[in-house]
């Protein structure tokens, strides 16, 4: 696959993922108080580890992972753990479009991220569309005078789901990234299940529906995520994540009545805008990432 042709895929795979990862959350918000935090974040983790199982074994990905591999997916899965149970927390006192707002900064730190430790290159056109997706991000943002606790668990989330989508990028370009999602969700469902056995009472296990839903979403866009990271660089598809903010407006309004405001739909037109700019990289790709050792 030529570079051009790479990074449109990219750019595809991205949009689509950060156009449906919302969904996931909206489910999991119905549920915020019917099902303990810890077993929605199990959840996530768990059955998502199902449901990759069989990718794995046809494709014949599996193998024995290296002691580095298990040391880089146990910090994934633990940023994901307190990240993901630092947004569902944020649902007791905000929005839910709101907390997708709050955190919506996250692909600017993972481009930051990937220009200072993996020396991506980024050119004007890119520097611009990050500025203007940050800026779609701040219209579509109603501040209040004295944000609600759950605003800053939401801001929590923004920081450490950069990190973890700084890490994608370098778990993409290092190996096998299905099968690092797969170890991942593994270590994440084994490390909570000490905590989440007792709650997984029939009350919680009544709701398996939403749970399989949460899951399914969950290891779908997952996959064409961390794949979009093995073809293209971190700084390029930062502004193609942006999609995921007008798409958790759209579900906020559509199964929780939230209105949609004008500067709501204005904010999600910037950040479209951001990402339609960002494919004037396409014509002259090019990847600095320092080329690291395939993981065994």
């Amino acid at each position: 696959m030529n570079s051009s042709r790479s990074y449109l895929v990219a750019a595809g795979l991205a949009t689509a993922s950060l156009v449906v990862f919302p969904l996931a959350d909206a489910i999991t918000k119905s549920l915020s108080g019917a099902v303990p935090l810890l077993v929605l974040v199990w959840v996530r983790f768990m059955g998502s580890a199902l449901l990759i199982t069989p990718l794995i074994l046809v494709t014949r990905s599996l193998k024995p992972p290296s002691k580095q591999a298990l040391v880089f997916e146990t910090l994934r899965a633990c940023i994901i753990i307190v990240a993901f149970g630092s947004y569902v927390y944020s649902f007791q006192t905000i929005q839910f479009s709101e907390a997708a707002t709050y955190y919506s900064f996250a692909p600017i730190m993972s481009a930051v991220l990937a220009i200072v430790f993996l020396k991506e290159r980024i050119n004007k056109v890119g520097i611009f569309a990050l500025v203007m997706g940050m800026m779609g991000v701040l219209v579509a943002l109603n501040p209040q005078v004295t944000p609600a606790p759950g605003a800053y668990f939401a801001i929590g989330t923004g920081v450490l789901f950069g990190c973890y989508l700084f890490l994608n990028r370098v778990v993409a370009v290092r190996g096998d990234p299905n099968m690092a999602l797969f170890l991942q969700f593994w270590i994440g469902a084994a490390l909570l299940m000490p905590f989440v056995w007792p709650l997984l009472t029939q009350t919680a296990l009544q709701h398996w529906i939403a749970f399989l839903a949460i899951a399914a979403v969950s290891v779908t866009c997952n996959v064409m995520l961390i794949n979009a990271y093995r073809l293209a660089r971190a700084n390029f598809l930062a502004p193609f994540l942006y999609v995921e903010i007008p798409s958790a407006l759209i579900m906020a309004a559509v199964f929780f009545g939230e209105t949609l405001t004008w500067n709501i739909i204005v904010g999600a037109a910037l950040i479209l805008v951001a990402g339609i700019l960002v494919l004037r990289e396409i014509s002259e790709p090019v990847d600095n990432a320092p080329s690291m050792r395939k993981e065994s």
